[in-house]
């Protein structure tokens, strides 16, 4: 009986640097907190110098559902490898987020540098498939390609 009230509570979480309200309730959860809980990932995956690159992708395979883990991981932690190589740093700035009921759409500018050298910017769009499970976001697949591609793939936004 305690497992299912668990599960039936709603739990309504303020942080004081943020000024909107996040709800879970068991396999659910409020709009903004898919919203900030996505846009925090892609930014771990695009906000990174050589130094950091490691680390902040090691963070983000913390919100990667266990079952998806190894393949996301093995992915991930080769890139990284391929960017220290390259000195290769980036910045994300997002224009646009779409909730969906499985996915979230990050569009925005990502601007990398090779060294010091920039390379040209280009738009991209994040796409993060995600569950809710037992109150923790989860994401299940992680894409990145041109907002063209995503036309191809998945139709309109």
């Amino acid at each position: 009986m305690l497992i299912f009230l668990a599960k039936q509570v709603r739990v309504v979480i303020v942080p004081n640097f943020i000024d909107k309200q996040f709800s879970i309730q068991g396999n659910r959860a409020s709009y903004e907190y898919i919203t900030l809980m996505t846009e925090y990932a892609v930014g771990l995956l695009n906000d990174y110098t050589p130094k950091t690159v490691k680390q902040r992708r090691q963070e983000f395979l913390r919100f990667v559902a266990p079952q998806y883990y190894h393949e996301i991981e093995a992915r991930l932690l080769a890139e990284a490898d391929e960017l220290i190589r390259y000195d290769t740093s980036s910045f994300f700035i997002k224009q646009e987020t779409r909730v969906m009921p499985d996915r979230v759409i990050v569009i925005g500018i990502r601007k990398k540098f090779l060294g010091k050298e920039p390379v040209p910017q280009a738009q991209i769009v994040c796409v993060a498939f995600y569950k809710i499970k037992d109150g923790r976001f989860r994401i299940v697949k992680y894409e990145e390609m041109d907002l063209d591609t995503y036309r191809k793939t998945y139709g309109n936004i």
